[in-house]
């Protein structure tokens, strides 16, 4: 089975250091989190890795919003 991510890449600014931070955000199953955090702390050591369960996610590609 292949393992193919997607994300959306957003502009971020560190509010401390003000500094330009890339922001990615990705949807991903339990099997795909350790790929992942290899892949952030691989580009970047300093990376700040955050997790959190969701309930639903609606939208295309991933699930298309069904309208009764």
């Amino acid at each position: 089975m292949e393992n193919r991510l997607s994300g959306t890449l957003l502009e971020g600014r560190g509010l401390y250091t003000n500094d330009d931070k890339p922001v990615i955000m990705v949807i991903a199953n339990n099997f795909q989190l350790k790929k992942i955090e290899k892949i952030a702390f691989g580009i970047d050591p300093d990376t700040i890795y955050i997790v959190g369960n969701t309930f639903n996610v609606i939208g295309n590609p991933i699930a298309p919003r069904k309208e009764y």
